[in-house]
């Protein structure tokens, strides 16, 4: 066969359009992260300086860094490092910006099995992207092949294969972390529930460059370059009532202190504007499936039981989603009534 017999005009123009895609893609990103980087420079200095990290290691060929800023997470911050090292991330560089329960504890029990670097952050304001930016820096200075900024609350793992698997395998320099959300069961403690639909705003790793800058949230990575699919988050934003109530008086007066948009961190400044009694029926009415508009992170219209104890797979996903797409089928989904939650099975 001579190559013109297998010219496909369509696949040429398709790969063009892509390409034109990617190229204005990256020029933006690059654009807004030079823009982010001088409207923002006191606030990426102020976090330069409130960051004190020990000296770091250079990095070996290939490796996947994890990076994070973590307040009072002792409660969930084992599973998740435990989780990364489980994929292949091969190092985690982490600040601890002024925790008052064990967190220092459980950064210290991890590390004696798992590269842990911790550093402290002395500066109380919520300026998460610069802080994140500057902790990127500090692992592409390192020698980082890859870096994932994650949150104490997350648990990574790769779509087809670990963490590693995926990042070592694709030549695009971002990838995407597809997001689900679990809360805890009202019903039983201990126990937890999945909402299997995607987040609608996923996170990212990515080949760290001069130059680039992490959004807030973790939700978005300034840098030019293609973003392909290939990576999944089980998130847990709220565990329990005193967690939940904690979370939310911290991330409202660090919100005070940063000098961020009114719309930066809105259900921060929206659940902190509550009093005790309000926050309580938010919290029981989120979990009974009442719709919680100051609430960012509330379960969606189905949930099913699910474990989060141990290594988590993107298999384990894909399955839940399978088991509520036979449901669906079935006609046998049904609403939540009385605060309780439609099970695997029909009542």
């Amino acid at each position: 066969m001579n190559a013109m017999s297998s010219f496909d005009p369509l696949a040429t123009a398709r790969a063009a359009k892509h390409r034109l895609f990617v190229a204005r893609r990256s020029a933006a990103a690059a654009s807004d992260a030079v823009a982010f980087r001088v409207r923002r420079r006191d606030a990426l200095r102020r976090a330069a300086k409130g960051i004190t990290l020990p000296p770091l290691p250079v990095a070996g060929r290939g490796e996947i860094w994890g990076i994070a800023m973590v307040r009072n997470e002792a409660d969930v911050l084992e599973g998740t490092l435990t989780q990364l090292a489980s994929q292949g991330v091969d190092r985690v560089l982490c600040v601890d910006n002024g925790s008052t329960d064990a967190t220092r504890d459980v950064l210290a029990s991890v590390g004696r099995d798992y590269p842990v670097i911790v550093g402290d952050d002395s500066w109380t304001a919520f300026e998460q992207s610069a802080k994140m930016t500057v902790l990127a820096d500090a692992a592409r200075r390192a020698g980082a092949t890859w870096v994932l900024p994650f949150d104490a609350d997350e648990r990574w793992m790769g779509q087809g294969g670990s963490i590693a698997d995926v990042l070592r395998s694709t030549a695009a320099p971002i990838v995407v972390a597809e997001l689900v959300n679990a809360f805890p069961d009202p019903l039983q403690d201990g126990a937890w529930r999945l909402d299997p639909t995607a987040h609608h705003d996923p996170k990212m790793a990515f080949r760290p460059m001069r130059g680039t800058v992490i959004g807030m949230g973790n939700h978005r990575v300034m840098r030019p370059g293609d973003i392909v699919p290939g990576l999944g988050i089980v998130h847990l934003p709220w565990r329990s009532f005193e967690q939940f109530r904690s979370k939310v008086e911290h991330g409202s007066r660090a919100l005070d202190a940063a000098e961020l948009d009114a719309d930066a961190g809105w259900h921060w400044r929206r659940l902190g504007a509550m009093d005790e009694s309000e926050l309580r029926a938010a919290w029981h009415g989120m979990l009974s499936g009442k719709k919680i508009p100051e609430n960012a992170w509330q379960p969606g219209d189905v949930t099913v039981p699910f474990s989060v104890n141990g290594s988590i797979q993107w298999e384990d996903i894909l399955k839940t989603r399978e088991s509520r797409q036979a449901k669906r089928a079935l006609n046998i989904l049904t609403p939540r009534t009385n605060g309780r939650f439609p099970d695997e099975r029909p009542r």
